[in-house]
């Protein structure tokens, strides 16, 4: 087997899993007006950016790297839950979120909008990691 080749149930699972997440972690009962007070973007600036663009472009990214994740998987020879978990915080952590602070950091972007990014990312490959471990 090719290790670019996929589950693709297991995918596609991940992406509406990883979009359902997204619509949830940032809603405005959750982490969206942290968010963005942390980012410094106002109501209007935010209307303006076109959000509904904006998610279309995030579930093509966010698909794409749960397909990489799996990959990655792949390369790794990881095929049980715990395994996928455990690659999906080394990942999550140890090199999304240290992106998100170190790229924040240089933006002089408040600590609160990568902490949420980065846990948003970080549960979403946990979640991906569950599902490619069940299928």
């Amino acid at each position: 087997m090719s290790i670019f080749v996929v589950n693709w149930l297991a995918f596609v699972l991940a992406s509406v899993a990883a979009m359902g997440l997204g619509m949830v972690w940032y809603s405005p009962g959750v982490f969206f007006r942290k968010w963005q007070r942390a980012i410094g973007l106002t109501d209007e600036q935010f209307q303006a950016a076109n959000p509904g663009k904006a998610m279309i472009a995030g579930l093509v990214a966010n698909s794409l790297s749960l397909y990489f994740f799996g990959v990655l998987l792949n390369l790794t020879g990881i095929s049980s839950i715990p395994g996928g978990i455990g690659l999906a915080l080394l990942v999550g952590l140890g090199l999304i979120t240290l992106t998100e602070i170190n790229n924040g950091s240089f933006r002089g972007t408040k600590p609160a909008a990568y902490l949420i990014d980065g846990g948003y990312r970080v549960l979403a490959l946990t979640l991906a990691a569950v599902l490619y471990g069940l299928f």
